[in-house]
């Protein structure tokens, strides 16, 4: 017998028959799925009603998930509304954040927050945005919008449940337009790959996007074969059936991932909305909506609810702890260091990058729990390709950097402190969105190491020579920026970095450096460093230019000329009140990167000094794009040298 719902409202003799000889778990049976019924025309009341209050917006795409979300709020989610940040918590991603609305409706009827905020959406000021957003919604557990970098965050999250031993679930929702995204399926490879059986994917298969039918812009074809192939145990199912969902949602795990395609319409529950061709957002008056939602009251008083019938309750928490202790809280500020001990030489570091980046990332691992390593295919580029048979906390996410960055951005979210790497370029204008979005905006913490900047990429060429790296980073609010001097630099601000809030990048070469800092220094986020004190002309230089910048120096004093050094140490945020003293004290300024004038230290400088001192000097690359060639030949080649340095300072002076 499998039409349960019909032998309870049209047979009640043989559903009495049934209960008397089979048991009460039956009765149960029928009256939570009449009851989750009910919860889904109670969304949609609210849904509507949220919109409504403001006469626009994502209707019908919010309208076709809501009994998917009466199952996972009303039967199957793990959750407390008291306790919303409860780390051992089922959580909800909802990768189509445009969606937003629905789970406002839900989140309100859970009781999250009181219903009468629903008709906040949209309003300046408000807690409740038109696309998800953690750090404004209690309830809301990740920011989306930006669509498909949900699917990277929740394999995320729910991978560092799973490293953390917490028995819970993450559930991901997905719309069907949003397929198109090549992140989708970035992240669909490394959640089969990597068996993250604790993600349960829901797509809602509305058959529409916003300009039109999915069959008309990008056929997607068979959704369920498609899961299949990339490795999911994927099954479709009717999506208004809360029967079929619940079941689909609760049947036995496998060692693939869940995947389940919602056979939906967009704009379900009004007839209006189902029918309207343009239906992906909508503006209606008032008397419209109110139309719309007496349609959805009669469904509901048809159902035998009302608007004041309590709401279902959540299944208990799996038992059992974490097999981990629980995070300790994070470093909410950088406590100032005392400052580094110059040691410079001028003599070269025996020790290359490559080689000190592998051995520091393997003792972060070992000394931290909660620190993850993650990798785009360039593990043995840092000497690190052999970390992950040693701990599962050292990830690589294969040649796919924006799904590694929303991995990245999600284990943060659940607890972890995560450290990427890729070279520059991949590092920076191959994720920036990911980093902006699913990283910064998001309140997720992210350390990345992008390596070979500039020049040093050398015999990989132009496509591979980032110019222009430290100008994305700085366009990020929050965001910290560092070219690496020299080996103990980076060890220092590696695990500084590693336990600090926000999105912050390393740009540092993979050989060679000259060693400025003794061993053990310590640095501070925003504290520059007096290299060398002079009081004719301050050079400020980052990175593999420090020690073109310090040699300079050596030639300008045989020449009478006294010059001060300044290593910013991060070029955002900037020590602007060191570098605006100096400057004050000396007749002209030069400024020195291995990137592009435009967005880097040369801008930051820029920015700090201006209006007050005229005298400005730049060695950097003149908004160029890269070359192959060894670094001695790219050095002459975009004038990053000693000597150019010296005939700037003095070109700067006869100003």
């Amino acid at each position: 017998i499998t039409q349960r719902r019909w032998l309870l409202s049209s047979n009640e003799e043989l559903s009495k028959f049934i209960t008397e000889r089979i048991g009460h778990g039956w009765e149960k049976d029928l009256t939570r799925l009449k009851e989750l019924e009910k919860f889904a025309a109670r969304i949609r009341i609210g849904t509507v009603e949220c919109i409504g209050s403001r006469g626009f917006g994502h209707i019908g795409g919010s309208l076709s998930v809501c009994d998917a979300l009466a199952v996972l709020y009303g039967a199957v989610m793990r959750v407390d509304p008291a306790n919303p940040l409860d780390p051992d918590r089922d959580k909800l991603v909802c990768s189509k954040g445009h969606a937003g609305p629905a789970v406002y409706a839900v989140l309100a009827l859970k009781g999250y927050f009181p219903y009468e905020k629903l008709y906040t959406l949209n309003r300046p000021g408000t807690d409740l945005p038109s696309h998800c957003d953690r750090k404004k919604t209690v309830g809301v557990d990740m920011t989306t919008g930006s669509l498909g970098q949900g699917t990277s965050l929740a394999a995320g999250m729910a991978l560092g449940d799973r490293i953390a031993g917490r028995k819970c679930r993450t559930y991901l929702i997905t719309g069907d337009g949003e397929t198109d995204e090549g992140q989708l399926w970035e992240a669909a490879m490394f959640t089969a790959a990597k068996k993250i059986t604790n993600l349960t994917w829901i797509v809602d298969w509305n058959k529409k996007q916003l300009d039109g039918y999915t069959k008309d812009i990008l056929d997607i074809f068979d959704l369920e074969a498609k899961f299949r192939a990339f490795g999911f145990d994927a099954v479709t199912v009717k999506g208004d059936d809360v029967e079929a969902i619940y079941e689909a949602l609760t049947a036995e795990l496998t060692d693939k991932p869940r995947a389940i395609i919602l056979d939906t319409v967009k704009g379900a529950g009004v007839k209006e909305i189902e029918e309207a061709f343009g239906n992906h957002s909508m503006t209606k008056g008032p008397e419209v909506f109110e139309g719309w939602l007496n349609e959805l009251r009669e469904k509901l008083a048809a159902l035998g609810g009302s608007e004041q019938d309590p709401i279902p309750g959540n299944p208990e928490k799996n038992a059992g702890k974490p097999e981990r202790k629980l995070l300790e809280p994070r470093v909410d500020e950088c406590e100032e260091a005392e400052g580094p001990k110059v040691v410079y030489t001028g003599e070269q570091d025996e020790r290359l990058y490559k080689e000190v980046l592998g051995k520091e990332i393997a003792d972060i691992l070992e000394k931290d729990p909660w620190a993850v390593y993650l990798d785009a295919d360039l593990m043995s580029c840092i000497g690190a390709a052999k970390l992950p048979s040693i701990t599962d906390r050292a990830i690589d996410c294969g040649v796919a950097e924006a799904n590694m960055i929303g991995v990245a951005a999600g284990l943060s979210a659940v607890g972890f402190h995560p450290i990427a790497h890729s070279f520059g370029p991949f590092a920076s204008r191959r994720c920036f969105d990911q980093l902006f979005l699913s990283g910064a905006y998001a309140g997720n913490s992210v350390t990345v190491l992008g390596t070979d900047p500039g020049i040093t990429a050398a015999f990989n060429g132009g496509t591979h020579m980032p110019f222009e790296d430290m100008a994305v980073y700085r366009a990020i609010p929050g965001a910290v920026v560092t070219d690496v001097t020299d080996v103990p630099m980076l060890k220092s601000l590696l695990r500084l970095y590693k336990d600090m809030p926000g999105v912050k990048y390393i740009r540092v070469p993979r050989k060679e450096s000259y060693t400025v800092y003794a061993e053990d220094s310590k640095f501070t986020v925003g504290k520059g460093v007096v290299l060398r004190d002079g009081d004719d002309v301050l050079i400020v230089a980052c990175g593999i230019m420090v020690h073109e910048a310090l040699q300079a120096a050596k030639e300008l004093e045989k020449m009478d000329i006294s010059a001060c050094v300044i290593d910013p140490v991060t070029v955002k945020p900037l020590d602007v009140d060191l570098i605006r003293d100096r400057a004050q004290r000396t007749r002209a300024v030069v400024i020195c990167e291995n990137h592009n004038v435009i967005g880097g230290l040369t801008s930051a400088v820029q920015d700090a000094l201006f209006g007050k001192h005229l005298n400005v000097g730049r060695v950097a690359v003149e908004d160029q794009f890269g070359e192959v060639g060894p670094q001695d030949y790219l050095r002459e080649r975009f004038d990053l040298t000693s000597d150019h340095i010296v005939r700037e300072a003095r070109r700067a002076l006869k100003r």
